[in-house]
């Protein structure tokens, strides 16, 4: 669904790069493409946040954050130097382009990868036994009787 709304919105914004697109459907087309943006990055953070491991979750989280915030940055340099020497119908049509492929990719990666998570370390799952068959239990720092 929100790769539809994603392809939608790069589409809507053809009028615009032909010059024939009214204010009312370049506007809308703009305000559904940054609502679609904050939806997808939700999405990726809740995927980092999830897959971050709580051992190292102090880089799990922040390191493939900042991967997506420099590729946005270096993407979006990009796209006016290209827009500029091929022109932004071009442009809008890679774009296109990388949409629906995502449109695939992402639910697809989603769906085996996302699927079954194993269980979580420190988890009382993954806690060793103890030698009675119990999960051992973990002493208080509080000195409880």
């Amino acid at each position: 669904m929100l790769g539809v709304a994603g392809v939608g919105s790069v589409a809507g914004l053809f009028p615009l790069a032909l010059g024939a697109g009214s204010t009312v459907v370049v506007v809308c087309a703009i305000a559904v493409l940054y609502v679609v943006y904050s939806a997808k990055l939700t999405w990726i953070a809740t995927v980092c946040m999830d897959l971050a491991r709580p051992t190292s979750a102090a880089t799990d989280y922040p390191v493939p954050m900042s991967i997506e915030g420099t590729f946005v940055t270096a993407v979006h340099s990009a796209g006016l130097a290209l827009a500029a020497a091929i022109g932004f119908p071009w442009l809008l049509t890679v774009a296109l382009t990388m949409a629906v492929v995502g449109a695939v990719v992402a639910p697809t990666w989603a769906r085996k990868t996302l699927a079954s998570p194993g269980p979580v370390v420190g988890t009382p799952a993954t806690q060793a036994p103890s030698p009675q068959g119990a999960p051992a239990e973990v002493p208080s720092s509080h000195g409880s009787p």
